[in-house]
């Protein structure tokens, strides 16, 4: 990380009863963070439900489309570069994850979500990379549980 980068995220406010995220995205000594306030000091999922996101965080690539799906619900969306999306309320049990940029890149995978939990889905990897881990792919975290406060 450069100086500027360094001092832009020490710049940062935070507040303390709020939970954020930190993303390092980039390749090839061109790198972002991207901080982002998760809101899930108030965000709920419906009842019984989970609360997904995602972050496209594949450099160098035309825009992805991505889908979610979980029981009856589907999350369509298009996502350049270091987009991350709000968290949706989705149904427990498998989530379905696709994602295509048109220009040779085409994943999918499919995760079990619980409810009450938040998980943020990882749209990584180096499109010119292939067969040594660092080529595109899906991954997950979990953030947490989240409760409703009253």
């Amino acid at each position: 990380r450069t100086g500027a980068e360094l001092a832009s995220l020490a710049a940062q406010r935070f507040d303390s009863s709020k939970y954020y995220s930190l993303f390092f995205t980039g390749a090839d000594e061109v790198y972002t963070n991207i901080v982002v306030n998760d809101h899930l000091d108030t965000l709920l999922p419906e009842s019984g439900e989970a609360l997904v996101r995602y972050i496209q965080a594949i450099p160098d690539s035309a825009a992805f489309t991505v889908k979610l799906a979980s029981g009856s619900k589907e999350l369509p969306t298009t996502a350049s570069f270091n987009t991350v999306t709000d968290f949706a309320s989705m149904p427990t049990g498998n989530l379905q994850i696709s994602a295509d940029n048109g220009a040779g890149v085409s994943l999918s995978r499919t995760i079990s979500i619980e409810a009450n939990k938040a998980y943020t889905i990882l749209l990584i990897g180096d499109p010119r990379k292939k067969g040594d881990g660092r080529e595109p792919q899906i991954k997950y975290i979990v953030n947490g549980t989240v409760e409703d406060p009253s």
